[in-house]
């Protein structure tokens, strides 16, 4: 039940328009936000790398003209000249990094290495402190390894991408220190540690994170912003619809002051509907006048023809004494024949009067608003007319393919209606052995036949059957049945259904069809509370 609410309640939210119109906008617009700052983001890093990258190769390049090949090689030669050598190219080295001011940038010392022997390589001149040359140092990436032998052989300075050493992750310059032969003595490398770079990418994600989450938040009440100023004008509109259904004609739909400043297709709209609404206003008022004539016209209509039935019959009640004369005395065979005829005349005059009135009652009927099962109807109606049928000597069959089926309809205008169909089937379809009574279900119609293989009817009168008094022809089955066919068509049509009857011919039987809207129950308490009704209705008549 909880979650069946919960659905409901959440149905209704998602249901309005300009949620429906806010939801899209702040998705795409906070996507499109969200996308855009990543991409500038991803190219922000790698323009951080890259201008890292020259940097580097700019530097290295500087600092490795500054140093000769000869006297590095010297240097580090056990020579009387070595120790002077190391310590001026040391210091020059130094002093090249502050006049650079590099330290802040390149916080690492700067070395040198030495030829590679596979993926080791030795340290030479270095600007630390505490000198550690003649180590052994290994390329752990295969990339700088690469890089590294590129330059010893091309002389070209290059840098690398990120790589993993012993002590860390780095981005490296590299350039060849060249003696007066031209040939490559030692590799200066200057490093810039990974630890550095990742805190400039931090900075900048919690940047572009702060403005992804602005631009969520703008592009949210972007949405919100859109689907109210789309979405009010509409439901007013809307509203104001359901006022003219009701009947309720009062009130203009206000142009929102946005719309008043920038018209556009909705201020349009608005308009057009308050002008509609002032005509609808106006024709209501025209035909709820015309429609007072018209009740008072057919209430004169109808009460003139009830008072015509009604005195048509008074005029008879005084020859009925006619039929007493011959008891009383006895009569020339010719006087008796005469008031025989009159008689018959009158007796027929009368039931014409009382067959009138029972159309003109049924013309007037007014619909009353009853819920039934009329499946369940129809086998109680056809249940009363079995014995009939057996007493003509025919079978009547029922079959019913769709049970439950809800109609909106009196009972006692459903009888009104199939009692004389069944009626009308038993008495003409006697040649026929049998009657059959069809239900079924076709879309948002409830479908009953009624069917015999009697007397049937020329085509040309399937529609002038069901006027009332129609005998042209005393073989087809509207003959001696007065009014009955009529008041059945009339009644259907006062519940928005429909009667039709269909025959191939006399001799080949009729079928009678009709058809009556089914009422879609969707509230849950009133459908089980019709249930109900309809299992203790079906339970009293099995116990009858």
């Amino acid at each position: 039940m909880k979650a069946s609410m919960l659905g409901e309640r959440l149905r209704r939210i998602f249901g309005r328009l300009w949620i429906k119109i806010a939801i899209p906008t702040a998705l795409v617009s906070g996507l499109s936000v969200f996308v855009v700052i990543q991409i500038s983001l991803n190219k922000s890093i790698e323009q951080i790398k890259s201008a890292t990258q020259q940097k580097l190769l700019n530097v290295v390049t500087l600092a490795a003209c500054a140093i000769s090949g000869d006297e590095h090689r010297l240097a580090l030669e056990d020579g009387p000249d070595s120790q002077r050598l190391y310590a001026e190219i040391t210091d020059r080295l130094r002093d090249f990094r502050r006049k650079l001011n590099s330290t802040d940038a390149f916080p690492e010392h700067w070395y040198t290495l030495l030829q590679n022997h596979g993926d080791t390589s030795t340290f030479g001149l270095m600007t630390h402190p505490q000198s550690f040359t003649g180590d052994t140092t290994i390329f752990r990436d295969a990339r700088t390894r690469s890089i590294f032998e590129d330059v010893w052989r091309d002389h070209v300075p290059r840098y690398t991408d990120l790589y993993m050493s012993d002590n860390g992750m780095w981005i490296s310059g590299l350039a060849a220190i060249t003696d007066s032969n031209d040939s490559t003595v030692a590799v200066l490398e200057i490093d810039w540690n990974f630890e550095d770079y990742e805190q400039s990418v931090a900075e900048l994600r919690r940047e572009a994170h702060g403005l992804q989450l602005i631009g969520v938040l703008a592009a949210g009440l972007l949405g919100s912003l859109l689907g109210l100023l789309i979405a009010r004008p509409v439901r007013n509109v809307s509203e104001a619809v359901m006022r003219i259904a009701r009947n309720r004609f009062r009130g203009q739909v206000t142009v929102p002051a946005v719309l008043q400043s920038i018209p556009d297709e909705t201020t349009v709209l608005i308009a057009n509907f308050n002008q509609m609404a002032v005509k609808l206003d106006e024709t209501l008022q025209h035909l709820r006048q015309a429609n007072t004539r018209l009740e008072t016209v057919d209430k004169a209509k109808t009460v003139f023809l009830q008072f015509v039935a009604h005195e048509l019959r008074t005029p008879l009640t005084g020859l009925d004494t006619l039929r007493y004369i011959a008891q009383l005395q006895e009569l020339e065979p010719e006087t008796e024949e005469a008031l025989r005829d009159a008689n018959i005349s009158a007796e027929r005059l009368r039931s014409f009067a009382l067959a009138a009135e029972r159309y003109i009652r049924a013309l007037t009927h007014s619909p009353e608003d009853e819920l039934h099962y009329i499946d369940q109807i129809v086998e109680h109606l056809v249940a009363d007319l079995q014995p009939l049928a057996e007493q003509e000597g025919l079978k009547l069959e029922v079959e019913f393919s769709e049970r439950n089926v809800p109609v909106r309809i009196a009972m006692a205008a459903l009888e009104q209606i199939l009692t004389p169909l069944v009626r009308n089937a038993i008495k003409f379809g006697r040649d026929g052995k049998r009657v059959r009574v069809e239900f079924h279900r076709e879309g948002q119609e409830a479908v009953c036949s009624v069917r015999d293989w009697g007397a049937g009817f020329q085509s040309k009168f399937r529609e002038r059957i069901f006027e009332p008094f129609f005998v042209e022809d005393i073989d087809h089955h509207s003959s001696s049945s007065g009014v009955n066919l009529a008041i059945a068509k009339v009644m259907a049509q006062h519940y928005d259904g429909s009667l039709q009857a269909v025959s191939k011919g006399p001799g080949s039987g009729a079928e009678f069809i009709l058809r009556l809207p089914i009422v879609i129950v969707e509230d849950r308490l009133v459908r089980d509370l019709f249930d109900g009704i309809a299992a203790d209705d079906q339970s009293a008549s099995s116990t009858a």
